[in-house]
């Protein structure tokens, strides 16, 4: 079903931009450069309808770069045992395509102090993405980023001998925000420092 409506979109673009083309340029005069001028046109145009995912990727790529990191403070959560206590969901405003981001934050189980946070972020298609059953993922680049493997939150709490425990709600509450690009270190920065990043 999904393959026949991605071959829909792609005969009607096909048809509709070389009407587009001719219209353009049948003013221009019929020389040996109109053709070339035409097919010229044709391929520079032919991206346009996923131009949003096309810059969507490398806008997408920049922000995982920046923010899909492990946050703790290491002095304080050596040896600690913490527990999930609340999931924060990010969403990012004026992006080229939809953009999340999902934060666990970890307290201490006896003290309640933050000491643990682990940011991933998400994306969906552009505007003329259809979808398929497994949603609506990109066409040109992964949906989603997450902190490499060597500081993933398995391998910090590992390297600094902390434990997680169960939280004492059945679910982690959560907090929503709707937020621009500059608003978002700020918000996710939690210990108001530079997040540690593997080089």
């Amino acid at each position: 079903m999904f393959g026949v409506v991605y071959l829909f979109i792609f005969l009607f673009w096909t048809c509709l931009l070389a009407w587009m083309v001719a219209r353009i340029t049948r003013r221009l005069p019929e020389r040996w450069w109109r053709t070339l001028f035409r097919f010229f046109l044709y391929i520079a145009l032919y991206p346009m309808p996923l131009i949003d995912e096309i810059l969507g990727a490398q806008e997408f790529k920049q922000l995982c770069d920046q923010y899909a990191v492990v946050q703790v403070d290491e002095e304080k959560a050596k040896g600690r045992t913490v527990y999930q206590s609340e999931d924060v969901y990010v969403e990012i405003k004026n992006t080229w395509v939809p953009v999340h981001m999902h934060q666990n934050r970890y307290v201490d189980t006896f003290t309640g102090e933050l000491l643990l946070a682990d940011t991933s972020l998400y994306a969906n298609g552009g505007r003329l993405n259809p979808g398929s059953a497994a949603g609506r993922e990109p066409w040109f680049f992964d949906h989603s980023c997450h902190v490499p493997t060597s500081r993933s939150k398995q391998s910090t709490v590992a390297k600094l001998g902390m434990e997680i425990g169960k939280s004492p709600s059945y679910t982690p509450p959560y907090k929503y925000a709707f937020l621009n690009k500059s608003e978002l270190s700020q918000y996710l920065n939690i210990f108001n420092v530079q997040p540690h990043k593997e080089k």
